[in-house]
């Protein structure tokens, strides 16, 4: 149990930094797949695709397009943000099926696309991007979630996809052994912060 207890707590952390002479095989991206594809949805609709991404020449573009990591605000300055920089960078884009009418009485009011639509799309994405973290976890990996929000057309060029359909990333690789996990791979001599914080729980 307290094993458990501690991979839960790991796929909490943010992997700034990567092992990049590793490789995950197959079979574990395979299983990360399933974890994206089979995890809960509003009335199992489908809401996003992933974009599994190994090579490395678009993953270097995606964490080009990232510096939105500010340091200082007088003068300002960034960095980018390199828990992008994975061994696999998983993108999710926005994957609404057309042909699924409205479910909701909002979304038959306003439209399938509707703000409703959005709200269970929001959830959907953040659930299966869960799994994906702790999925990866259970197997040794290490993950760190970016949410794209900074220079999205860059990325909506790259993807070839819709204005807004960029909707959030995983990395997903090996842990640099005796090294910070929020040591930037770029600047080693910068430490990305980090809080503590402490939610609560109640029985009922």
């Amino acid at each position: 149990m307290d094993n458990i207890k501690d991979i839960i707590t790991q796929s909490s952390w943010c992997q700034r930094n990567w092992d990049l002479s590793k490789t995950i095989p197959q079979e574990h991206i395979d299983i990360l797949k399933h974890a994206v594809t089979n995890c809960p949805s509003k009335q199992n609709r489908v809401f996003y695709k992933a974009l599994f991404i190994q090579d490395r020449k678009t993953i270097e573009a995606v964490h080009t397009s990232s510096d939105s990591f500010t340091i200082r605000w007088d003068p300002h300055e960034a960095v980018t943000n390199t828990q992008t920089l994975a061994n696999l960078l998983v993108v999710f884009i926005r994957d609404h099926d057309p042909s699924v009418t409205a479910r909701t009485e909002k979304e038959y009011a306003e439209g399938t696309l509707s703000g409703k639509m959005k709200y269970d799309e929001d959830r959907s994405v953040g659930i299966a991007s869960g799994y994906l973290a702790l999925t990866a976890n259970i197997l040794g990996y290490r993950t760190g979630f970016y949410n794209t929000l900074h220079n999205k057309s860059v990325l909506e060029e790259l993807f070839e996809v819709p204005k807004n359909a960029v909707l959030l990333s995983v990395g997903v690789g090996f842990h640099n052994e005796n090294i910070n996990i929020r040591q930037s791979q770029v600047w080693p001599e910068f430490t990305y912060p980090s809080f503590e914080k402490s939610i609560k729980t109640v029985d009922i």
